[in-house]
C-alpha cells in the first residue's frame, strides 16, 4: 500500500509540474499575441477631420442613401429621378 501511495504522490507531482509548464507556456503565447496586436494601426473609413480644407479634385461626388424600408425596385423608381437630376447639376 505504501508503494502505491508513493507512486500516486510522484504522479500527482509530475502532473502538477506539467500542468504548470503548460499554463505558463499558454500564458506566454497569449501575451505574445496580445502584444503583437497593440502596435497595429487601423485605417478608418469614416470622415477625416483636419485644420485645412481637403484638396480639390476634378470629380465631385455626392452619396445618396435611402433607408431600405420598402422594395428596392420601388425605391429605385421613386428616387432615380432625383439621382438623375443631381448627376446633371453636379
Amino acid at each position: 500500500m505504501t508503494v502505491l501511495a508513493d507512486n500516486a504522490g510522484i504522479v500527482s507531482t509530475l502532473l502538477t509540474g506539467r500542468l504548470q509548464r503548460l499554463l505558463l507556456a499558454s500564458a506566454l503565447v497569449l501575451l505574445g499575441v496580445i502584444l503583437s496586436a497593440c502596435n497595429q494601426r487601423q485605417e478608418t473609413s469614416g470622415p477625416r477631420y483636419g485644420d485645412a480644407p481637403r484638396e480639390k479634385t476634378a470629380v465631385r461626388s455626392c452619396t445618396v442613401a435611402v433607408h431600405p424600408l420598402h422594395n428596392p425596385a420601388k425605391l429605385t423608381e421613386a428616387y432615380q429621378p432625383l439621382i438623375d437630376y443631381l448627376n446633371k447639376r453636379l
